[in-house]
């Protein structure tokens, strides 16, 4: 119906992805984090972080209310996971790196919620001038049919 089929799919891999982002940090937590581990998984989860924005821009106000709840709960998850992840490169000595990351992290979402509410207006924008140009015609409509009314009631009565 109306082509949700693809953003749910979508959807659903951004959650296997956490899924799987998730698993990985227990395992970097249980037989410590090298170098190469947590750098994959920051990674991992800066594409996930741009994938649930991506689908946010495209799609925002048109998703379907199953989808945007799970898109909901997957922001919700990514979230809880940006905090495990903190917490795993605090631990392990790397605060540095977290706050470089969480400083390029912030610059993006800034830009993306820029962007998602120039659409969103735009969006508003569009509707309110559908909807003036509805009026019009409808105003033209009638006036065209009051003419014909008119010109016929002219020519039937008046003549």
């Amino acid at each position: 119906m109306f082509g949700f089929g693809a953003e749910a799919a979508v959807i659903g891999g951004i959650i296997s992805t956490l899924k799987s982002l998730n698993d990985s940090l227990s395992v970097v937590k249980e037989a410590g984090a090298n170098a190469s581990q947590l750098t994959n998984l920051v990674g991992k989860y800066a594409s996930l972080d741009q994938q649930i924005r991506d689908i946010e821009r495209e799609k925002t106000g048109v998703l379907s209310v199953r989808d945007a709840t799970t898109l909901r709960m997957a922001k919700r998850q990514a979230a809880n996971f940006e905090q495990m992840l903190k917490d795993s490169l605090l631990m392990n000595n790397l605060g540095s790196e977290w706050r470089a990351l969480m400083a390029d992290v912030e610059a993006s979402r800034a830009a993306h919620e820029k962007e998602v509410l120039k659409l969103k207006k735009q969006r508003r924008e569009r509707q309110k001038l559908i909807k003036e140009i509805a009026t019009y015609v409808t105003i033209g409509a009638s006036c065209l049919t009051l003419a014909m009314g008119g010109l016929w009631l002219w020519l039937q009565v008046l003549r």
